[in-house]
């Protein structure tokens, strides 16, 4: 894990279709081995599970895709390459993939990103989205990537923030 972080995200309408929300999950999984890391650790929200902090792939991913195919309305999922001896998912990750309702991101170390991998990614998380945008930008891992993603705090409220790549689509 480094200090420095590149994150892919895509904003626009995600349709909230549970079969969806299925393919999303497991061909995100693919991008954690196309990026050299394992998936260890989810995050979801949905009508019958709240996590409320990341939990175990082995022990309660059956939970989560039962949640998925049983139709449950699910808010958010979020997927973790974390290592054994993490102390807090939101800093200590090689890898969080993120699904919500207005964007798609993937997070990675800067040194594990490169232009094959931002085609891969983009290729993969452009079918689960009707995107208006997308934004390749590096920030330190201490400012929560993600929170830029969610669009939750402007732009300027991120020092460490260097836009990469900003594409308006559908114009």
């Amino acid at each position: 894990m480094e200090k420095e972080t590149v994150s892919i995200t895509l904003n626009g309408i995600i349709q909230n279709d549970n079969s969806i929300w299925f393919d999303w999950y497991e061909e995100s999984k693919k991008i954690f081995g196309f990026l050299g890391y394992t998936f260890t650790h989810v995050g979801i929200e949905s009508s019958s599970l709240k996590s409320g902090k990341v939990l175990s792939v082995k022990r309660c991913e059956k939970k989560v895709i039962n949640s998925i195919q049983n139709g449950d309305d699910i808010e958010y999922i979020s997927l973790y390459s974390l290592s054994d001896d993490f102390n807090s998912a939101s800093f200590d990750y090689n890898v969080l993939i993120a699904r919500d309702y207005g964007y798609l991101t993937v997070i990675m170390n800067k040194s594990d990103y490169n232009d094959e991998k931002k085609r891969y990614i983009l290729e993969i998380l452009k079918r689960y989205i009707n995107a208006d945008s997308y934004e390749v930008y590096e920030m330190n891992r201490s400012e929560c990537p993600i929170l830029y993603a969610a669009k939750d705090n402007p732009p300027d409220a991120f020092s460490s923030l260097n836009a990469i790549e900003s594409v308006k689509l559908n114009d």
